[in-house]
Order: structure tokens, then C-alpha cells, then sequence
């Protein structure tokens, strides 16, 4: 998930909240993907492996290790 995914999700649940029965810290939840990542400097950018072949792809399935 990338920043503008993340804006995406936090609208959706303010508008949802009310109707749903979510925890109250529903919204704290909601992280970016590479906040997990432990070799990948940029915390708000997910690379996208599609363009880059085999090795976009072993890339992005490295990332957590």
C-alpha cells in the first residue's frame, strides 16, 4: 500500500465507521506496506515489480527479509 492507497482506505472508513462496528483505534491500524520492510529505504514508495521482469519481482518479495 502506498500513501494515496492509505488516504483512500481512511475515507472510506470515515464514511463506513458509522454504519460498521470497527475498533476505535480502526484508523492507527491502517499502515503503509513498506513500514514493514527492513531493507527498503523509502517508507512511502512500493516498488512496482511488473516493469521490472524477474528481477523487479525478486525485488519486491526481498523487501521484507
Amino acid at each position: 500500500m502506498d500513501e494515496q492507497n492509505k488516504e483512500d482506505i481512511l475515507k472510506a472508513y470515515n464514511v463506513w465507521k458509522a454504519r460498521g462496528n470497527f475498533p476505535p483505534d480502526a484508523d492507527k491500524k491502517v499502515k503503509l506496506m513498506c513500514s514493514y520492510c527492513k531493507k527498503h529505504n523509502d517508507k512511502f514508495v512500493v516498488p512496482d515489480p511488473y516493469y521490472g521482469g524477474a528481477q523487479g519481482f525478486e525485488k519486491v518479495i526481498t523487501l521484507r527479509d
